[in-house]
């Protein structure tokens, strides 16, 4: 999917730049403020995503809130999972909400109508999933180098077990430093029960034995937030 517009220019007026996930996407994810990025920072930690692209397309909405009778939104984001099913999601503050709710449900009509889910994910339902810095602490956790011994150990280990396991259990049991945990739940490739930064008491598990979420339920359940 090729995105409605560039986002990243060569004199950008806002707080622009790209998010770059090799391990998820080869293409790097463009953001044109520090609300996005802390979005994608913690998007990117979704279990079975595939995908994300910004500015994925353009909708023709039948209202506005200045009155004219038609109005042109991009949304901000799709993100695309394993499933083959999608979520829309616009970031935006909290404050702005009011100046842009007729829009916003308008989009979320069409959006329906095409079978898609549509959510609004603002700077306070960020800081209630996770902090800024703790989002930053994760990414540097994800562009570290593991061994890939150590890692199909631990993976291995963590398909044996039934069902959640302690991070410092997977990691005694596996006999591999915390580190090699918090890295496989920082590139997703292990479950968790919401994105935080990995402790002892964190509990894990195989994703092939976390029951398959649709998409809405996942970035739902991720955000904290319901689908408008």
């Amino acid at each position: 999917m090729k995105p409605a517009r560039c986002v990243v220019t060569r004199s950008p007026s806002q707080n622009v730049g790209v998010v770059c996930c090799p391990w998820l996407q080869a293409e790097p994810i463009e953001h044109e403020s520090i609300t996005e990025r802390w979005f994608l920072l913690v998007a990117v930690l979704l279990p079975r995503l595939r995908r994300i692209v910004h500015q994925p397309f353009r909708l023709e909405l039948p209202c506005a809130e200045d009155g004219a009778s038609e109005v042109t939104y991009v949304p901000d984001f799709s993100l695309e999972f394993e499933s083959g099913k999608r979520g829309v999601v616009e970031v935006k503050p909290e404050k702005f909400l009011p100046k842009h709710r007729a829009k916003l449900a308008a989009a979320a009509e069409a959006l329906r109508a095409q079978g898609q889910t549509f959510f609004v994910v603002t700077d306070k339902d960020l800081r209630s999933t996770l902090s800024m810095p703790d989002a930053v602490q994760i990414r540097r956790i994800a562009k570290m180098q593991c061994s890939d011994e150590e890692v199909e150990r631990t993976l291995a280990v963590l398909s044996d077990s039934p069902g959640f396991l302690t991070a410092g259990e997977l990691s005694t049991r596996a006999g591999v430093g915390l580190h090699v945990v918090a890295w496989l739940v920082s590139r997703a490739r292990i479950g968790t029960k919401g994105p935080g930064i990995v402790k002892d008491a964190t509990l894990v598990i195989d994703l092939a034995k976390e029951e398959g979420c649709h998409a809405a339920l996942s970035v739902g359940r991720w955000f904290a937030t319901a689908p408008w």
